[in-house]
């Protein structure tokens, strides 16, 4: 071969293995798995913002070197909250989401009876407008399990906020917008006696409903296995205007606080407009009502 095929030959191998390496979609607008050692990373106007008690560490990753680190502080005070976020700002405003991320459940995670009418802990929250007055509003948070032989359990609710009013928490996703929930119906998405010291891998997909209409979405999968799926949710703004998301945070306040200090690790964070971009499109069916509660 001579030396000008040769080049061109090498050249061809390098852009066939560059074109490889590219994700199967360019629709995934923003990852991040906290290698650069902090928060600065931004991609297609996505950016983090305002952490609290959240750092960015090496002792424990899912992929790579690093993940960030939620810093619970505990109490045995029942009546002691707890609190560690991330935000972020979304490019545009958009009705539509798909997020997937690992986070890493400690040993130690148990999620006590707090005194008080409000026990529950933020999975993820996303809005419209500015935090004190949102127009959308769609979260899930985690409540203690109904059943007395789930101790230390998190239950999953879905909470709402239709026509800009207030938020409401719907904890039977087989008949939203029912609230109605009993031990024999609840979805536990924690369960510390099989998850605790090990990752898990969350998808979440939110979809605002048209105004007036009930057809939104909300459904997660935790580790390959839809555990919520709901297609009638009224999560829409009072007009067509605000109908949309530009914010969001990851975990949040814990109303049920933690008896001892707990960390919940985050890493492989991944935004998208389909299931497809984040290689999901074959995501597993949703389990029998009876396999909801463990």
């Amino acid at each position: 071969m001579s030396k000008f095929c040769s080049t061109r030959y090498s050249m061809l191998i390098a852009v066939l293995g560059a074109v490889a390496s590219v994700p199967a979609s360019a629709d995934v607008f923003f990852k991040d798995g906290f290698e650069t050692g902090g928060f600065s990373h931004s991609e297609n106007g996505v950016s983090w913002n305002s952490p609290e008690k959240v750092t960015v560490v090496s002792d424990r990753a899912s992929e790579g070197s690093r993940a960030a680190k939620f810093h619970f502080i505990g109490s045995s005070d029942l009546a002691a909250d707890a609190w560690a976020e991330l935000r972020f700002a979304l490019p545009t405003n958009r009705n539509e989401i798909w997020i997937k991320y690992d986070m890493y459940i400690p040993s130690n995670y148990y999620h006590r009876e707090a005194s008080g009418a409000s026990n529950n802990k933020g999975l993820i929250m996303l809005w419209g407008g500015n935090y004190g007055s949102m127009t959308t509003q769609s979260a899930i948070s985690f409540w203690p399990s109904f059943s007395s032989s789930r101790p230390g359990q998190s239950m999953m609710c879905a909470d709402i906020k239709t026509n800009g009013g207030e938020s409401t928490h719907y904890c039977q996703q087989s008949n939203l917008p029912d609230k109605g929930v009993t031990a024999a119906t609840e979805t536990i998405a924690i369960n510390p006696n099989t998850d605790g010291g090990k990752w898990h891998t969350f998808i979440i997909h939110y979809k605002l409903s048209d105004v007036n209409t009930s057809n939104g979405i909300l459904q997660l999968w935790k580790d390959g296995t839809k555990i919520w799926d709901t297609n009638n949710v009224s999560n829409h703004a009072a007009s067509t205007g605000n109908n949309y998301f530009n914010n969001g945070y990851i975990l949040g306040w814990s109303n049920s606080g933690f008896n001892v200090d707990t960390d919940i690790y985050l890493d492989n964070v991944f935004f998208a407009d389909t299931a497809a971009d984040l290689n999901v499109s074959s995501l597993a069916p949703s389990p029998p009502t009876d396999a909801k509660a463990n």
